[in-house]
């Protein structure tokens, strides 16, 4: 299984909530997947010094990635623009926003739901 996720501030120095969640659900997916399984991580374009600093950083298994130069709407566009090479079995796009076209078994999470006076 294919498994494309989109995580285009991963390789940021100081990460949000998303980014976090991004990077656990990452480690985590690489620790339980089959060995014939591929999690391909679509992030922003990075200079030669960040790829350096994290190739040696992160070593997970089965975990590769890709590199995608849209500085604008990156999930919207950029992740299906790339993704329909890889032809991936599921795309998951954590920040809640998912592609406008493309594979249609889409996971997305809808962060901060949080009610007030519940």
């Amino acid at each position: 299984m294919i498994i494309a996720i989109s995580a285009q501030n991963f390789f940021d120095e100081k990460s949000t909530g998303v980014g976090l969640y991004t990077k656990e659900i990452i480690k985590n997916l690489s620790k339980v997947c089959a060995d014939n399984d591929q999690i391909i991580v679509y992030a922003r374009k990075l200079s030669a010094e960040k790829k350096k600093k994290f190739a040696t950083d992160i070593s997970w298994r089965n975990v590769f990635f890709k590199e995608a130069d849209f500085k604008f709407f990156f999930n919207l566009l950029g992740v299906f623009w790339i993704a329909r090479k890889d032809k991936p079995d599921a795309i998951f796009c954590p920040s809640s926003v998912v592609p406008l076209f493309g594979n249609r078994n889409i996971t997305t999470t809808i962060h901060g739901l949080e009610f007030k006076n519940c």
